[in-house]
């Protein structure tokens, strides 16, 4: 019987402060939602930089289509762009 109470204190010894202590347990829930939050929002944050960096270079490209002269429906078909989206560039 002293044998089970001595491992069971090593046993409550071993669990971190964070597991025992319910503040910090939902301070870490907390703080591991907001990791993720940013995670997340980090991710999309990339996601619509290089959307907005290939609409950036497909313009570019038009417009040096443009200058030199290019159909739109070539330009179009190179870049995606709309004939409208060409006429505004």
């Amino acid at each position: 019987m002293k044998n089970e109470c001595k491992q069971s204190r090593q046993r409550s010894e071993k669990i971190p402060a964070v597991n025992r202590d319910e503040r910090l347990r939902a301070l870490d829930e907390a703080h591991q939602r907001f990791l993720h939050d940013h995670a997340t929002d980090v991710e999309a944050a990339h996601g619509k930089g290089k959307v907005e960096g290939r609409a950036e270079r497909d313009a570019e490209i038009a417009r040096q289509m443009k200058s030199e002269g290019c159909d739109f429906e070539f330009i179009s078909r190179m870049t995606g762009l709309s004939s409208v989206e060409i006429e505004r560039i």
